[in-house]
């Protein structure tokens, strides 16, 4: 998208969101599933780890082991030199047996998965957004050979994972260790907090996602919460304080203000691509702040309002 100067005025005219896509991602650096909180080794229905919530909605569950033994396998050691997930060896064949729900939307995540001793095991992975709408679907074959297999995935940008879900197909019991989510963030210095809650009862927080170097023209922006209404993500090259609306303006500029095409907010945020080619005069090397604007009406206050502000150094 090439930038604009800033217009006050929201334009209602939408481009289509693009079809979403999960694919598959090698292993990476991310936040790590332990350390184990709240449930004991040995306990059943629910886990709480550092990446999320691991849970079953049937009589039979999960629980914790120091290592893992299973048959010809003999003791099979974690990776993560910790404990591993293992589903009880009575499984349901039911799509939400199993689930993995992460404290927020992730762009990635990924686990090692443990071949068993005796036969292969197929699970289906479901992953859902924020809205309780599925992302896509992927198979897992796992081949019996007593070893460890990191399985990965990356999510759409517009469409982060909050929930996995997973479908036993042969019974296999299910075993993995050193779960890893990445929330996708580049990067920056976050400043002008928002002074109040928009019409959602919170304030609307700026997020960079993708990556910071100009190359690579992968940079995206996210604000959530929102509204259902229209927005934009506006960017300068320098940090002011006005007051404006509901809130703050806090990016500005010595050549002016630049802006990227109205967006409208799905599922409680507003995602955008920020156009790095020349045009967009964000060249490696240049620093650049950003902010979001959009309609809302709070207690019959102004019809704006405003998240907080990213500074980003690119490269």
């Amino acid at each position: 998208m090439t930038a604009r100067p800033l217009s006050i005025a929201l334009a209602l005219t939408l481009c289509a969101p693009a079809l979403a896509q999960v694919r598959d991602a090698p292993p990476f650096a991310g936040q790590v599933m332990e350390p184990f909180s709240s449930v004991a080794a040995g306990s059943h229905k629910q886990v709480n780890t550092a990446v999320g919530r691991f849970s079953s909605q049937s009589a039979f569950g999960i629980h914790l082991l120091d290592s893992f033994q299973n048959g010809s396998c003999g003791v099979v050691p974690a990776p993560s030199g910790g404990r591993v997930l293992s589903s009880d060896s009575h499984v349901c064949y039911h799509p939400n047996n199993y689930a993995l729900s992460f404290p927020d939307p992730v762009a990635r995540f990924g686990a090692s998965w443990l071949g068993a001793h005796d036969s292969a095991a197929h699970f289906t992975l479901r992953f859902i957004d924020a809205q309780d709408q599925v992302i896509g679907e992927r198979d897992v074959l796992l081949p019996a050979d007593c070893q460890w297999h990191w399985v990965g995935f990356e999510f759409p940008v517009t469409q982060p994972a909050k929930r996995v879900t997973i479908l036993n197909h042969d019974g296999a019991r299910m075993v993995l260790d050193y779960a890893t989510i990445d929330m996708g963030e580049v990067e920056a210095t976050r400043y002008c907090p928002p002074s109040s809650a928009n019409s959602t009862g919170e304030p609307a927080w700026l997020s960079a996602l993708g990556s910071g170097v100009v190359a690579s023209d992968d940079l995206w922006l996210r604000a959530a919460p929102v509204p259902d209404t229209v927005g934009i993500f506006y960017y300068g090259d320098a940090r002011i304080s006005v007051p404006f609306g509901n809130g703050t303006r806090c990016v500005g500029g010595s050549s002016g203000i630049s802006r990227l095409a109205p967006t409208q907010a799905v599922g409680g945020a507003f995602v955008a691509q920020v156009d790095l080619s020349p045009a967009s005069g964000i060249t490696a090397g240049s620093t650049w702040h950003f902010q979001t604007l959009y309609r809302d009406a709070v207690a019959g206050q102004p019809l704006v309002d405003l998240s907080d502000a990213l500074t980003l150094a690119f490269q």
